[in-house]
């Protein structure tokens, strides 16, 4: 069969179906949307600056990144459309709604129809809180009602289903980015204009609040802590130098570096000295040791003498007292000048008092002859004072040399404390001017943010929507008729793929494998009732005709109604076959199982031929009706005997395996003979493939069967 043919049928088939099922469910949806909701859509675009305002004031290279510039619109993305944001916008709208809302007029604010029900589904509690001299003091009440209550109110308004004030409202909110730019695109809808253009209007406001505090919170804890930490170092810092100070007060510091240094060179030229002394008091000692040898126990009685001693000790007192003056004095130049002088006319008395002693001494002691010689007693007098002299000088460097060790024991620990209370200023400076440059690139970086915050700017701003937008009830409508209309196809070609019923010629064929030869129709509807037996007749007709091409020479042609199950219809087609045949002016024979032969008879499952069943009489053709081949088999003889073995089946009956079964053990027995079949209770459509159109014939049954059978261009006569 042409597969267009086909296609042509199984659509005409189906044609009530795709004719009101579509338009059924189209009609349904267009009723429930009568009533579709009108949206109100409004948009308003923001500028940014967070790439090109970024780095006004701090040099940071790794802004100007990409991924850093997409990581920032993301940001800004997430602060609008954040739940905090959202809850915020939520609690201020229903604050303005609940003040400016009109009850019998719209406005800017709501509408009034909107307002008439937000007012009767609001609590009276809620609206005491409601100060309509001010925006703010209402949404403080609000804020300081609302608690993490599922009876609370004002904290259902955002996390309850309201269409206005809730998350799952608000987050309809979309914002993107347009292209690579720095602006933003924030669009919303809602039934309500006022809603639609307020809701984007105080997000504008609150977004930018929010932006600033995200970004300038993390920055001013940052100032904060640098802060407290530069006072913290400023008070260790300020701590160790009053601590050094105190130490140096102490320890009578003013330069230690200068005053090791001048203690240094004073034991440099103390040791020169020292070693001169030494040389000269040796030096001295031993001259007057061997001048005293010259001038004999003289000088011996002389040094046992008191007032000798007595003398000699004072010129080695003011010798000392000189020397310590001209070494260890700190008076001022002046003053030091004077004791010297002092101590030098004191020494110089002192030593001309001694001399004229000695000289005195030996006058009154010696004779003329017994005087020793006066000019060895004269040097060793003069070395005598010498050595004295060297001796108290000796006496001063040695109490030198103490208070020089003293002065290396006592600076020597204090180096070591001072470079360890240095150190720690070091460090603790080091620190402070650390934490104040952290300080000043925090502070830079806060006014960099606050003049980047200063950028963002509403391009532009929400306009009040005065129509609604388009609605898809059209589309909707459209999609439900051709989503039924495809269902519809869809569902029947699923059926049509899986379904075992014989139905037409086509499925008989490909199911059962036998040919099909004619169709005889069902019962017709009360319309068409007075044509069922002229259909009848045309049927039988058509079958009576194609049978006719199977007779063979001789007479009686021999035809076999078989049939798989009972009720199939085997007597009635038999009557009309007889009845058509008659008509053609041949003998017909009627032969039914029921009535001329014994269904379990032996002749009838061995026989080898119908002979041996009845009794054959001079009839053109004999049509024999045996009992279904599920109740009782025939002989396989009684078949090939046959002119043909037409297999009665009704086509809305289902194919069935042990059909299969019964049908191939019949098959597989024959020699000469086919079997083919013929469908009883078809359709009137499967019945005119076979027939043509048949009665009646009105306009639209024509249209309809040249429709089906592709005669788009055909005429019913010749004109």
């Amino acid at each position: 069969m042409n597969p267009l043919f086909y296609t042509a049928r199984f659509i005409y088939h189906l044609r009530y179906w795709l004719l009101c099922l579509p338009i059924a469910v189209a009609i349904l949806i267009a009723w429930s949307t009568r009533h579709q909701t009108l949206q109100y859509s409004v948009e308003t675009s923001i500028y940014t600056g967070v790439i090109s305002g970024e780095n006004t004031i701090v040099n940071d290279p790794e802004s100007s990144m990409s991924s850093v510039q997409n990581a920032k619109m993301e940001n800004m993305i997430t602060i609008i459309t954040s739940a905090s944001t959202l809850q915020r916008v939520s609690i201020k709208l229903f604050a303005m709604n609940m003040i400016y809302g009109n009850p019998d007029e719209d406005n800017t604010y709501i509408k009034a129809s909107t307002f008439r029900e937000l007012e009767m589904n609001t609590p009276e509690d809620v609206k005491k809180l409601i100060d309509k001299s001010s925006v703010d003091q209402t949404i403080k009440n609000l804020t300081e009602y609302s608690q993490k209550d599922p009876d609370n109110y004002v904290y259902g308004l955002f996390n309850w289903q309201h269409r206005h004030y809730s998350y799952a409202a608000l987050s309809k909110i979309t914002a993107k980015r347009i292209g690579f730019s720095e602006i933003l695109k924030i669009n919303y809808s809602a039934d309500d204009p006022g809603i639609a253009y307020n809701t984007l209007k105080i997000l504008n406001e609150i977004f930018v609040d929010q932006y600033n505090a995200l970004r300038f919170a993390g920055s001013s804890d940052v100032i904060r802590f640098f802060n407290e930490e530069l006072k913290k170092q400023g008070g260790n810092l300020q701590k160790s130098e009053d601590e050094l100070t105190e130490y140096n007060i102490k320890n009578k510091i003013i330069n230690y570096g200068e005053q090791t240094k001048q203690i240094a060179a004073m034991d440099r030229d103390f040791t020169l000295q020292y070693e001169d002394n030494n040389l000269k008091f040796y030096a001295s000692k031993a001259l007057v040791e061997s001048l005293e040898e010259q001038v004999g126990d003289n000088a011996k009685i002389l040094k046992t003498n008191n007032e000798f001693l007595n003398k000699l000790q004072k010129i080695s007192d003011l010798t000392f007292l000189k020397t310590e003056a001209e070494s260890l004095s700190k008076d001022s130049v002046k003053e030091k000048d004077g004791i010297i002088a002092n101590y030098s006319k004191k020494l110089e008395n002192a030593e001309n008092d001694f001399k004229g002693f000695v000289n005195l001494y030996y006058n009154e002691k010696y004779s003329k002859d017994g005087y020793p010689n006066e000019e060895i007693v004269q040097e060793w007098l003069a070395e005598l004072l010498k050595l004295e002299g060297y001796t108290a000088e000796k006496n001063v460097l040695d109490n030198w040399r103490k208070n020089l060790d003293s002065q290396y024991s006592y600076y020597s620990p204090i180096g070591a404390v001072l470079k360890r209370k240095e150190r720690e200023i070091n460090f603790t400076e080091a620190s402070y001017l650390s934490i104040l440059n952290s300080l000043h690139d925090a502070m830079l970086r806060q006014k960099n943010m606050e003049m980047m915050g200063a950028t963002i700017k509403v391009v532009t701003p929400p306009i009040f929507p005065l129509s609604a937008m388009p609605t898809k009830r059209k589309a909707t409508i459209a999609a439900a008729y051709f989503g039924s209309l495809f269902f519809v196809l869809f569902f029947f070609i699923i059926v049509e793929s899986l379904d075992q019923t014989l139905r037409d010629k086509l499925r008989t064929e490909k199911i059962t494998g036998l040919k099909v030869i004619g169709a005889f129709p069902t019962h017709t509807c009360l319309k068409y009732k007075e044509y069922e037996e002229q259909q009848k007749k045309i049927a039988a007709q058509q079958l009576g005709s194609t049978i006719s091409y199977y007779f063979e020479e001789g007479s009686p042609q021999i035809i076999n109604l078989l049939s798989i199950e009972p009720q199939e219809g085997k007597s009635v087609l038999s009557h009309y076959l007889s009845e058509y045949w008659r008509s053609q002016g041949l003998t017909v024979r009627q032969v039914d199982w029921k009535i001329d032969f014994k269904t379990k008879s032996r002749e009838l499952i061995l026989g080898k031929s119908l002979k041996e069943l009845i009794n054959l009489e001079n009839d053109d053709i004999i049509l024999v009706e045996y009992a279904p081949l599920e109740n009782q088999p025939i002989s396989s003889n009684l078949v090939d005997e046959a002119t043909l073995n037409l297999l009665i089946t009704r086509a809305d009956r289902t194919w069935k395996e042990t059909d299969r079964v019964t049908l191939s053990n019949l098959t597989d027995r024959l020699v000469n003979k086919q079997i083919v079949i013929g469908l009883n209770n078809a359709r009137l459509s499967v019945v005119e493939s076979f027939t043509g159109l048949l009665p009646p014939y009105p306009k639209l049954r024509k249209m309809g069967y040249r429709f089906l059978h592709l005669g788009l261009t055909s005429k019913d006569k010749i004109t």
